[in-house]
């Protein structure tokens, strides 16, 4: 196994947990933004 297939393995490695890591954050942020929308909407309309 040469070492630039290896160095390409590695960043394909690193590119997809950072993608993960993002979509992750990005549901973080939804659900915190969207769950006092939620509350508040639900008081409203009782």
């Amino acid at each position: 196994m040469s070492s630039s297939i290896r160095d390409l393995n590695m960043d394909l490695l690193l590119m997809g947990q950072a993608e993960f890591s993002l979509q992750n954050l990005k549901s973080k942020i939804i659900t915190i933004v969207w769950i006092p929308n939620i509350l508040m909407t639900g008081f409203r309309s009782c």
